[in-house]
């Protein structure tokens, strides 16, 4: 906002890199044991799926700190788009150009 005005939370706001390039999807349905290709992933016990491209370094960044506080819990499967084992097909059909 310009200097001196208000900051108003339901203004809109240009979309940032981070939520193009990164996506949380949450899918209970699906069964966890074949949908993670990622190491590191519980294939227990997940409640969301977050997809992310591994070549970028700001995903990486969050990424990297989720998964440290993802150990206690196993409640995130993490899942890199830009992977060569990347299947847009498990993932209902969000390729990396999506």
């Amino acid at each position: 906002p310009p200097r001196g005005a208000r900051w108003d939370p339901a203004a809109p706001r240009p979309a940032s890199l981070y939520a193009r390039r990164c996506q949380a999807h949450s899918d209970v349905k699906a069964p966890p044991a074949s949908e993670s290709k990622d190491a590191g992933t519980s294939s227990q016990g997940w409640r969301i799926k977050m997809l992310y491209d591994g070549e970028c370094p700001l995903c990486m960044r969050e990424v990297n700190m989720l998964r440290e506080r993802n150990k206690s819990y196993g409640a995130i499967n993490f899942v890199d788009i830009s992977s060569k084992d990347y299947s847009p097909k498990d993932n209902q059909d969000l390729d990396y150009e999506t």
